[in-house]
């Protein structure tokens, strides 16, 4: 192991030799001679120093805590991105449910306005029977009078008053009818839009 380190002050001097200490305060190895030098210095005399050997177990100990801080810190970097995607996921269920609700009051106000297009349509058709209608049974209610009370004469000619005038309702009816629409209540929903769920 001692092989691999190199005694920091001989490099500098382009000399190579195999370093024996460790000075934990320069970072550097140091050979004998180097290491007496380095613990009669006074700028380097309360220095650290340790055997190469302490230093490769201390290199891997520290690479270790190295290891150690570097998955903990990936393992809160992944909790942090779980949080982001899930906040991110809440966030897009909610722009899908604003969606929805959008496409959905949209679908009911279309439906009320047609829905309420045909109620209207049929209202009218029913109001302007049923005045028919009176109006037949007012006119029958006439003929009746009249076939009480007048000569044979004036029941002749007030019928055929009365007849013209309920031929004419029968056929305004009769329009009416055929002019009357039936209508549906339907709902088709594209089968395109489920193929996203």
């Amino acid at each position: 192991m001692t092989s691999t380190v190199v005694c920091g002050i001989c490099y500098h001097d382009i000399i190579i030799r195999d370093a024996r200490q460790w000075c934990t305060n320069c970072e550097e190895g140091l050979c004998e001679d180097c290491e007496i030098v380095h613990r009669s210095t006074e700028n380097t005399r309360t220095h650290k120093i340790i055997s190469i050997i302490d230093y490769q177990h201390l290199k891997d100990v520290l690479n270790s805590e190295k290891n150690i801080r570097d998955i903990k810190s990936s393992a809160e970097e992944f909790d942090k991105q779980e949080e982001n995607i899930k906040k991110y996921i809440q966030e897009m269920r909610e722009i899908l449910n604003k969606h929805l609700n959008d496409m959905e009051q949209n679908l009911i106000s279309d439906f009320l306005e047609k829905s309420g297009s045909c109620k209207i349509a049929y209202a009218n058709t029913t109001k302007q029977l049923i005045s028919k209608n009176d109006k037949l049974a007012k006119l029958k209610n006439e003929t009746e009078s009249l076939k009480r009370i007048t000569s044979d004469e004036q029941i002749f000619l007030g019928t055929r008053r009365i007849y013209k005038v309920v031929e004419q309702e029968i056929n305004s009816m009769k329009t009416i009818f055929n002019a009357a629409k039936s209508y549906e209540i339907n709902l088709e929903l594209d089968s395109d839009i489920f193929q996203h769920f």
